[in-house]
């Protein structure tokens, strides 16, 4: 499925019924800014000041950077530069002052503001969009849900451009309006960008408000193929992402929350349940209505030996309980694993089962899902998982076959039959499943060396090519489909599957919330550079998020050394802000009335470190799914991701960025050196701290880089338990201690 052409469909709008007199006026000033290809003018008309960019090829798209419905009484240029120009202008709403400004010439990255002051009370409503191209475009994407506010589109044989709006900025505007901004960037052709949502309550007289903060990326016309178009929009994308304004963030105690996560999930009945003398956890909190499933033990289950790993430590009693009811959930009669525990009914009439709750219905990701997790158990050692995941090839090779790799989103797992095809009309069904079946068959290869599943492997990759901007479903599936592809390519050579994974990462990369929250609940947690669970979902969760940083881990450890440094950054950063921002989904650490207490599913316990599932924008209380058992991965994977600890090295290092290598020699006991190479890149930088969580720590000498420069600690206690030094991505560092 290729991108959409976006077009009108019965004509225009009140608001572009005359946008061609703009295109033709003679009128327009032409501004003298230093800009390396193109022509900018501007001009102004009864009630609008518009922007004017003109492509080398021909092909104009106006930007509407004010408008004053009643008209404007006067307008005035108070600052004009090769760089900058500034508008005053007297409307009937107000006073408002407009910017526009060339930040980086040669990539070519500009910014315009729009600010009001009010003359009175105001309600502002039907406002039009700000971006206005003169012919047709090819709309890529375009914000879904609260994510971040992009619209990115081809105007065929110009060029491209990407745009986003600040939603930061505009907090104080969202507070006082009490709206939010939910799929407001977008529109159809010729009416494109941002529309200010209305106000449901009015703003104050003689306020400020800033109404409209762009950013946008004009790129020029390339012979560059279609494939080679997610890497224009990460690299454009990081261009606009090093101007937004950027939380700070904290450190959080993440070995803490792990341990006490353990603590719930063994001691708390709520978390658990017992049928035939076999252990399973409930996907939420004292939710009981549905029978055990095989994706929530293994969600755990997974991180949780890796924790064990990283912990150094014989295996807990839950993961053992959980190994063993993996077996319980094979179908003999399919010879594969099922969702469902076999043989345990849902505890409600079957009428009311929605279409994901019947028995002998299967998500298509679902299966994949666990079968990946399977082999990945496999890959432990567990002998009867590597039994299972074998057994279930034969089913799921099958399966491929008769859906020619597409997967639909439901069918019935006897017979293949569909239940539901598409995730809406016309979309088609699930399109980053093909790269889970990637992932198992590659998974299958890596434990045969058989040709056949990578043969398999490669014409699923078939059904990623036409895809573009389309092909997320699931958040975290699509990164697991780009880590399959990263691998699919160092088998084969076959750039063409580097190149989709990076198609899979910029899809993941649009449907982050590059935007800070502050009004209403919102001013108690963060938000910033959330992700998605789905491709339209109004809120961030706890599960999809572990397991996606997880899965951009893994992937930047195959490409790193080949990715553009854009990519690598973007993808340091997303760790980065979910080690800060993980924290609040936990209940206990937001004021109560944030948390809905009457969820979706089960019972939500404020005394337990189970994460809610869903953590929303700032008028929506979060939780209203449920407290999810299975979103307790979270802790587990924060902890194995980010701390690094060394036998006879006298702290634990702790990196918001990925590190690729550490080592370490001792040369005695109060003495020695601890090397890391840490990922991301120089465009971005990320704390190390020094932790010493049994006495005090030792000196320590923080080298970076080839020329060994030495880094001062920007923090540290009074009784020396931490050092925390700031430092550039993409780095070697050297830590030498004595005592």
């Amino acid at each position: 499925m290729t991108s959409t052409t976006v077009s009108t469909t019965s004509g225009v709008s009140q608001w572009a019924a005359g946008i061609q007199a703009v295109f033709e006026s003679e009128n327009q000033q032409v501004l003298a800014f230093l800009y390396s290809k193109g022509k900018w003018t501007y001009l102004v008309d009864t009630n609008s000041l518009w922007i004017i960019y003109a492509y080398p090829e021909g092909p104009q798209f106006a930007i509407r950077a004010c408008f004053d419905p009643q008209g404007f009484e006067s307008c005035q240029i108070t600052e004009y530069t090769t760089e900058r120009i500034c508008f005053t202008i007297q409307g009937s709403l107000g006073l408002f002052q407009v910017s526009f400004a060339i930040i980086d010439p040669e990539k070519g990255l500009v910014r315009y503001t729009n600010q009001l002051k009010t003359r009175q009370k105001l309600f502002l409503s039907a406002l039009p969009r700000d971006l206005y191209p003169q012919s047709e475009v090819d709309v890529k994407i375009a914000q879904k849900g609260p994510a971040v506010g992009l619209l990115y589109f081809d105007l065929p044989g110009a060029g491209s451009a990407l745009y986003i709006q600040n939603f930061t900025s505009l907090n104080p505007y969202f507070e006082s309006s009490h709206t939010e901004p939910t799929n407001c960037v977008g529109g159809e052709w010729p009416e494109l960008g941002f529309a200010l949502p209305p106000s449901q309550t009015p703003l104050k007289a003689d306020q400020t408000y800033l109404l409209s903060d762009a950013f946008l990326v004009i790129n020029q016309a390339s012979e560059a193929t279609q494939l080679a178009k997610p890497l224009e929009f990460i690299e454009s994308l990081a261009l606009i992402y090093d101007q937004l304004p950027k939380t700070p963030t904290s450190y959080v105690d993440w070995p803490s929350r792990a341990q006490r996560t353990l603590i719930s999930l063994n001691r708390s009945k709520a978390c658990k349940q017992i049928i035939n003398q076999q252990v399973y956890l409930n996907a939420y909190v004292d939710s009981y209505e549905k029978p055990p499933e095989s994706m929530v033990q293994l969600a755990i289950l997974i991180p949780l030996l890796e924790y064990e790993q990283w912990k150094q430590t014989t295996s807990y009693a839950l993961s053992q309980d959980l190994m063993r009811s993996i077996p319980t959930f094979f179908k003999k009669e399919l010879k594969v694993l099922t969702r469902w525990l076999p043989g345990v009914k849902f505890k409600k009439p079957d009428e009311e089962l929605s279409e994901e709750e019947k028995p002998e219905i299967i998500d298509s990701w679902y299966l994949l899902h666990i079968l990946i997790n399977t082999g990945r158990l496999a890959s432990f050692g567990h002998e009867a998982a590597h039994s299972i995941f074998f057994e279930s090839l034969s089913y799921l090779i099958k399966a491929a076959h008769h859906f020619n790799y597409e997967w639909p989103v439901f069918y019935y797992m006897n017979d293949f039959s569909v239940m539901k095809a598409e995730t809406e009309p016309g979309a088609g069904g699930e399109h980053d499943v093909p790269g889970l079946y990637i992932h198992v068959m590659l998974q299958a290869y890596e434990f045969t060396k058989e040709e056949i599943y990578l043969e398999e492997a490669e014409k699923s990759a078939q059904r990623l090519l036409n895809l573009e901007f389309s092909l997320l479903y699931q958040s975290n599936n699509t990164i697991m489909s780009g880590v399959a592809l990263a691998r699919l390519w160092k088998i084969t050579n076959n750039r063409t599957y580097l190149e989709l994974s990076y198609l899979c990462v910029a899809n993941i990369l649009a449907k982050m919330w590059l935007w800070e929250c502050d009004f209403g609940y919102g001013k108690d947690y963060s938000i910033f550079m959330g992700l998605s669970p789905l491709r339209d979902a109004e809120y961030i969760s706890a599960y999809e998020e572990a397991e996606s940083l997880a899965a951009l881990t893994a992937y930047v450890k195959e490409v790193h050394q080949v990715a553009p440094r854009e990519l690598n950054y973007l993808l340091a950063e997303y760790g980065k802000y979910l080690l800060h921002r993980g924290q609040f989904f936990y209940p206990d650490q937001t004021p109560p009335a944030l948390i809905c207490m009457q969820p979706k599913e089960g019972t939500t316990m404020r005394n337990l470190s189970i994460p809610i599932e869903d953590l929303r924008s700032g008028w929506q209380q979060s939780g209203q799914v449920g407290q999810e058992v299975y979103g307790a991965a979270m802790a587990f994977v924060l902890t194995s991701y980010a701390y690094h600890s060394f036998p006879k090295v006298p702290f634990q290092i702790f990196v918001e960025y990925p590190v690729f290598r550490a080592d370490f020699l001792s040369e005695s006991s109060k003495e020695g050196k601890v090397t890391l190479v840490i990922g991301g890149s120089d465009l971005g930088t990320c704390k190390l701290r020094l932790l010493s969580p049994k006495g005090i720590l030792p000196y320590t000498q923080c080298l970076v880089g080839e020329d060994k420069n030495e880094v001062t600690p920007c923090n540290e206690d009074h009784a020396h338990t931490f050092r925390e030094y700031e430092l550039r991505g993409g780095t070697e560092v050297t830590l030498t201690y004595w005592s």
